[in-house]
């Protein structure tokens, strides 16, 4: 009997624990599902916005598949966060560029939140590829991110000038339309030297070249100067490579290249001649390196695009005419080592709105600043240097001078 009544309590015992949920029925109850929606392979941003990048081939994007659903959760695909404008089929259609969307989130049809969803359809790029006048190779469409291909054949020019490579890594990838420059080297056979000294150019030249690359040596003699007229007149040059080691550039050496637009002056310069670059009227800037002791008279006369010019601490003096009918230059700063400043060297430069001297300059020329109607100057000098005349009508020169150090 006693028996009986254990095994009926037990019994009971067990059908509470199922009744109420115990553990000691045996098995735990299975737990409700979250009612909530996640997303497959969207990402969150720093800006809260959940983002996928596409192909540029992809039309059209599903939330079908990209959305999954949990408990009694549903949502709807709208193109404003108010659901007004909806996706039935949940499928939207892609334009090149960044597609805004809304997920709205409901539970028993009621909203409970909202995602900001962009989805990037990649655009396509354009990739030039800039010969110099050497043969032409084909430009490539490349998907946003994606990478440039090499070109397989090289491309060529003339007997006497050698393709070096392309002016890009192409491991970088592409976020915009580029061109691709070739970079050329060009013969020793064209140039005529005196010793380690290039003199000009000889009948092999091509006259309507744009890039100039000038040779280290020219029949194993080292290049150390670039004499006097060496290129002048070149007007179809746009731009000059000097290698490294050339110490002097001779005087009127690229005098009237009026296509020239840029140049690189190596670290081993100490010199610029007189009227060097003068009337180069397409030069927009020049970084004088920190080896130049002395710009020439007249050196970058009538460089009517130059914008900016760095003249660097190595610098001694200034030739006169040096920066004259320079009318695109805004602002000069003449640093410490300059002791003097040649006359007219910035004559008629009327852009200029201001100019810093450094405390070395002793002498400034007459007219240095003549017709220079905007120009403020400050002198970092106690004093006005010698030669600087405070008639300023007599020079019909309105400037207004300053000492920086009061500023």
């Amino acid at each position: 009997m006693k028996k009986r009544l254990l095994t009926i309590l037990f019994a009971l015992t067990a059908m509470l624990c199922c009744i109420f949920g115990l553990s000691a029925c045996g098995k735990d109850e299975p737990k409700k599902e979250k009612d909530e929606i996640a997303f497959t392979t969207l990402l969150l941003n720093e800006d809260n916005a959940y983002t996928k990048e596409v192909s540029n081939d992809t039309t059209e994007f599903s939330f079908v598949d990209e959305i999954k659903r949990f408990g009694n959760a549903n949502f709807v695909v709208s193109s404003d966060k108010y659901g007004s404008q909806t996706y039935l089929m949940k499928i939207v259609p892609l334009q090149i560029g960044d597609n805004e969307f809304y997920i709205l989130e409901s539970v028993n049809e009621e909203v409970v939140s909202v995602y900001k969803v962009v989805v990037r359809r990649r655009p396509m790029y354009t990739v030039a590829f800039d010969t110099d006048g050497g043969t032409s190779v084909e430009s490539q469409r490349v998907e946003e991110n994606g990478f440039a291909v090499k070109p397989a054949q090289n491309p060529t020019w003339n007997d006497f000038t050698t393709f070096t490579g392309w002016d890009f890594d192409f491991t970088t990838p592409i976020t915009e339309d580029i061109t691709i420059k070739a970079d050329w080297v060009t013969s020793e056979e064209c140039f005529t030297a005196d010793g380690g000294t290039i003199t000009g150019v000889s009948e092999l030249f091509d006259r309507n070249s744009k890039k100039l690359y000038i040779p280290y040596t020219i029949n194993g003699v080292t290049i150390t100067e670039i004499g006097d007229e060496a290129f002048l007149n070149c007007s179809s040059l746009t731009s000059v490579i000097i290698p490294n080691g050339v110490t002097s550039i001779g005087g009127s050496a690229f005098q009237s290249c009026n296509n020239l637009t840029s140049v690189v002056i190596p670290n081993s310069v100490t010199s610029i001649g007189s009227a060097a670059f003068a009337y180069c009227s397409s030069l927009t800037s020049v970084v004088i390196p920190n080896s130049v002791t002395s710009i020439g008279g007249s050196a970058f006369q009538n460089c009517s695009s130059l914008t900016s010019v760095v003249i660097p601490d190595s610098v001694i003096s200034i030739g006169a005419w040096a920066f004259s009918g320079c009318s695109s230059l805004t602002s000069v700063v003449i640093p410490d080592s300059v002791r003097s400043i040649g006359s007219s060297a910035f004559y008629n430069c009327g852009s200029l709105t201001s100019v810093i001297i450094g405390d070395s300059v002793t002498i400034i020329g007459y007219f240095a600043f003549y017709n220079c109607s905007n120009l403020t100057i400050y002198c970092e000098a106690e004093s006005a240097p010698s030669g600087w005349d405070s008639d300023w009508n007599s020079w019909s020169c309105p400037v207004v001078w300053g000492y920086k150090e009061n500023e």
